[in-house]
């Protein structure tokens, strides 16, 4: 099987493994295969993005460990730190924080914490002082 080859929504299967949290088939893509942890789907995401997404946060560590851009941006202008803070995933952020995600604008003008909704979120921005 080609583990380059994209399901319907444009992500290989490194992007599944991310999104599904399955950290050892992540960690076999890359060490033994030799895939970067910077694979872009062609919609524009990585696999820490899609791992951000559905907040997995043991794979995002990993993925972190391995050399994935913290701030690699997608189409619309969004970082894995837009897409964990959108999905209200405060652990992930927390950890995307830690590991100097920067605060950037997305075309839309948005920031990260603005997409925070669940206090629980808005306070790891405003522990890490990254409220704009």
């Amino acid at each position: 099987a080609d583990v380059t080859s994209e399901d319907n929504v444009g992500y290989q299967a490194i992007h599944q493994a991310a999104q599904a949290g399955c950290i050892e088939s992540v960690k076999l893509l890359i060490e033994d295969i030799s895939l970067s942890p910077n694979t872009v789907s062609s919609k524009g995401y990585t696999p820490l993005m899609v791992a951000s997404k559905e907040g997995q946060t043991d794979t995002v560590r990993f993925l972190l460990s391995a050399g994935a851009d913290v701030d690699h941006t997608d189409m619309m202008g969004r970082t894995a730190l837009h897409i964990a803070s959108g999905g209200q995933h405060a652990d992930t952020v927390r950890l995307l924080l830690e590991h100097s995600a920067q605060m950037l604008n997305d075309k839309s003008g948005t920031t990260p914490d603005k997409l925070a909704r669940k206090d629980i979120v808005k306070d790891v921005f405003k522990l890490h002082g990254k409220i704009t």
